[in-house]
């Protein structure tokens, strides 16, 4: 919550309220890696660039994995962001 600046109390980001969070010229990719992992259960690994409130953006590295019941259906996709510049 802290690196998106989201207030802990609204909970977890809607997919698109994440995305928003996101530069327009990285959200494609985004998608297509997220739904890539979907598809083939793999995790990925993906640097984007990820907007500030205070203007401009600093790039971080999402890691994801989808987690799938027993019978192969997604319940979650588990993901962390890690910054890699300030």
């Amino acid at each position: 919550f802290r690196l998106s600046g989201r207030d802990p109390a609204l909970g977890p980001p809607s997919s698109e309220e994440f995305f928003a969070m996101v530069h327009e010229d990285d959200r494609e990719i985004l998608r297509d890696t997220i739904d890539a992992a979907l598809a083939s259960g793999l995790a990925y690994e993906l640097t984007i660039r990820q907007l500030r409130d205070e203007g401009g953006c600093r790039d971080v590295l999402l890691k994801g994995q989808p987690i799938f019941d027993v019978e192969g259906y997604t319940i979650e996709l588990y993901g962390v962001m890690i910054p890699q510049s300030s």
